[in-house]
């Protein structure tokens, strides 16, 4: 299948928020003469029961040619495995009722995806570094002593980590069997990164991939895609910075509105969103997920693009 002049949609979590493996497929095609044009939709935090509401919000404005959808580690494998303990009746029923929410919403995008005529490339989750230094304390995560209040100590326990990636594994099946019933495109993400990545592609969180770890995550879309992938990314141009740092905001918007403020319909006056933002900071500060960046990142996206994608889109395309 040919991806050249084609445009690509990525939803996800906080990696393809990151989405350094995204720029630097971009600048893979940047002074290439057959583009392939690439969108980073991905929200920090995300699960894929949020994805039918951006989704529709998001191609109400563009209908790209190709949608991935790489959801799972906020799904089931840190929620659950979290903590290096035995899991009660109680988990075990959380257990099946989150694998089942996975699967239902996979279903409805990929047809929610064909019904428009767009093309769905199902993801499975990237793994968690199992090789985690193990912690006795974590005083900090990143400097944010608020986040790390809400982490249990048992957490960066190696054996954790084992388990966080035993239930991204379960899922990658699901997304598997899934991808092979609707007769849609599967990448096992999870196996490819799993056999490929070692520690230094991964921050202390042992969750998050580091500008390394991007580029494994790169040379192995470009191998799927079917291009050649024997190439290192180094660094990146200033028309890619430039593009991801507006589309930086364009991220901080949607985190901020889908996973801080809950608003799943579509079309919030910004008006509202905007009081909601101030109550919500007024009341719990910077933290859970709330900081400058993210706060600043919004307010320009309010202020200069009406909450809305059409310009960046527009941009994307002229490179």
């Amino acid at each position: 299948m040919s991806f050249e002049n084609k445009s690509i949609f990525f939803f996800g979590d906080s990696n393809t928020n990151v989405g350094t493996y995204i720029s630097y497929l971009r600048e893979y095609f940047l002074d290439k003469k057959a583009k392939v044009h690439f969108f980073n939709n991905g929200i920090g935090g995300a699960r894929i029961d949020m994805l039918p509401n951006i989704i529709e919000e998001e191609l109400d404005y563009f209908k790209p040619d190709y949608a991935v959808l790489s959801y799972g580690v906020n799904d089931l494998g840190i929620w659950l495995y979290g903590k290096d303990r035995v899991l009660d009746d109680e988990d075990k029923l959380e257990i099946e009722r989150r694998v089942n929410a996975y699967k239902e919403n996979l279903e409805y995008c990929i047809k929610y995806l064909k019904d428009r005529k767009i093309i769905p490339i199902v993801f499975s989750p990237f793994c968690v570094d199992e090789n985690i230094t193990e912690r006795e304390s974590i005083a900090t995560v990143d400097d944010n002593k608020e986040k790390a209040q809400l982490i249990d100590d048992n957490f960066y326990k190696r054996q954790s980590f084992i388990n966080i990636n035993l239930g991204i594994k379960r899922l990658s099946k699901i997304a598997e069997e899934v991808a092979k019933k609707e007769n849609v495109l599967y990448l096992d993400m999870f196996a490819k990164t799993h056999a490929m990545v070692d520690t230094e592609c991964f921050f202390a969180d042992g969750l998050h991939y580091t500008d390394k770890g991007h580029g494994v995550i790169a040379k192995i879309v470009l191998d799927f895609m079917g291009y050649d992938n024997n190439i290192e990314f180094n660094s990146l141009s200033s028309e890619i910075k430039n593009l991801d740092s507006l589309e930086q905001d364009m991220r901080a918007y949607y985190f901020i509105k889908y996973n801080l403020l809950n608003k799943k319909e579509k079309n919030v006056p910004l008006n509202v969103l905007i009081e909601q933002l101030k109550e919500f900071k007024e009341k719990k500060g910077y933290c859970e997920g709330l900081n400058p960046a993210r706060e600043e990142g919004f307010y320009r996206i309010v202020e200069n693009y009406n909450g809305k994608v059409c310009d960046l889109n527009k941009l994307i395309l002229s490179l």
